[in-house]
Order: structure tokens, then C-alpha cells, then sequence
């Protein structure tokens, strides 16, 4: 047993969400539109951290609602979806940041992503310098999650989802005993295991157990240690 996975296909669900969004959006702008529009969507939803299984049937539903919403586009706007041509963290804010500077005035680049906290990082330079915004970014801790004029989160904060277990844990199920589990040295772990023994202290509770072992981003924890627990 390796290291589980922080990343979920229900987790990353909000980019069907934001189809909504794009689609209200180029409606909005298509109403009062004279010239031509076009909408820049890139998409970097991908991750060398994250299986294929996991984003490889998220990116194919993803092309395959913008492709079918086509059609419902208003005279005057349509809508371009870009693939990164590589996983390589290091060449795609360059990459991001030429397509963007080609465009005219009256296109519009909007970003879906990215997945992590380095990588969303890494492209804020590039936001902020194009002004232009990313949709539904993921990130592994609640660091990064303040306001910030080119993020636009659609999903709770891992600390807010945290408080929302340990809620229905004490007052739903009424659960008498809480154990917690969590790998250190990664960007989810450390400082939620420190909010989960607040949080139980301040209402006078404690945890039964606890399991932690040392992990990275770039490797699994050690099965043995698993296993011998």
C-alpha cells in the first residue's frame, strides 16, 4: 500500500462546472459584441503528480462538453481550446505566456487550472502580467487559497472541507472516538493535523489515534511502515 492519492475524479470535478461559467460569459459578451470575439481556453488540467487515469477521463469529458456547447455560442464569439504541448512545469508558463502576447484586443485568454500548489505558483506571474484569470484551480493546501484578482475558485478550501468532516463526525454521526491520519512533509497534512486538535480542544475533545508517516511529492511513503500499523 502506497501512498494515497490526493486527488480525486469527484474533486476535480468544478470544470463542469465551468462550462456554466464559460458559456454565460461569451453570452454576455456576445450580446453587446459588434466584432468578432474569440475565447482562448488553456487548458492545464494536467499533471505529471497525477495519474492518466485520473485527468485523462476528465480532459476527454471536459473537450467533449465544450465541443457539443459549440453550437449554443452566440453570433460573433467562439471559443478555442489549447493543449499544453508538455508536462514539463518549466516550459509552460513560457508557452502560456507566448500565446497569450499573439492575441489581439478582442480576445480573450482564460486559463482552466492548474492542478498543485508549485504550479499554480508558478503561472501567477504570467496571470498577473496578462491579466488574465484562471477557473478552477486545485490545490493540495488552503496556502494559496486568499483573494487574488486572477484565481477564481469554485471549490472549498481543504481546510474548509476538513472542518466540514470534523463537524458531521461530532454532531451527525455523534462518533465518540476520532482517529487522524496524515502524511508529513507534504503540502496536506502537517498544519490540518494541527487544526483538528484545536478544533476538537476548543469543544473539549481529543483523538483516540494517530498515524502519520513521512512522505514527499516526489515519491511514495514507505509500504512497510503501512503495512507494520
Amino acid at each position: 500500500m502506497g501512498t494515497p492519492q490526493h486527488v480525486s475524479v469527484m474533486a476535480m470535478l468544478p470544470p463542469l462546472w465551468l462550462m456554466c461559467v464559460l458559456w454565460g460569459f461569451a453570452t454576455a459578451t456576445g450580446e453587446d459584441c459588434k466584432d468578432n470575439v474569440t475565447v482562448h481556453v488553456y487548458n492545464l488540467l494536467y499533471s505529471k503528480k497525477i495519474p492518466p487515469s485520473i485527468y485523462v477521463p476528465l480532459i476527454a469529458g471536459f473537450n467533449a462538453s465544450v465541443h457539443a456547447g459549440r453550437k449554443r455560442l452566440p453570433a460573433g464569439v467562439s471559443l478555442t481550446l489549447l493543449h499544453p504541448p508538455s508536462l514539463e512545469l518549466s516550459a509552460l508558463p513560457g508557452w502560456l505566456s507566448g500565446n497569450v502576447k499573439r492575441l489581439n484586443e478582442r480576445d480573450i485568454p482564460i486559463v482552466v487550472g492548474p492542478v498543485g500548489d508549485l504550479p499554480l505558483l508558478t503561472f501567477l506571474p504570467v496571470l498577473n502580467e496578462h491579466n488574465a484569470v484562471a477557473f478552477s484551480p486545485f490545490t493540495g493546501s488552503s496556502t494559496l487559497r486568499v483573494w487574488n484578482k486572477n484565481l477564481y475558485f469554485i471549490t472549498a478550501s481543504p481546510t474548509a472541507e476538513l472542518l466540514a468532516l470534523l463537524r458531521y463526525a461530532v454532531t451527525q454521526l455523534r462518533l465518540e472516538r476520532l482517529g487522524f491520519m496524515y502524511l508529513q512533509g507534504i503540502s496536506f497534512g502537517d498544519e490540518e493535523y494541527r487544526l483538528t486538535v484545536n478544533a476538537l480542544s476548543n469543544i473539549g475533545r481529543g483523538l483516540c489515534g494517530l498515524f502519520t508517516v513521512k512522505s514527499s511529492i516526489a515519491g511514495a511513503a514507505p509500504d512497510a511502515e503501512f503495512n507494520a500499523a
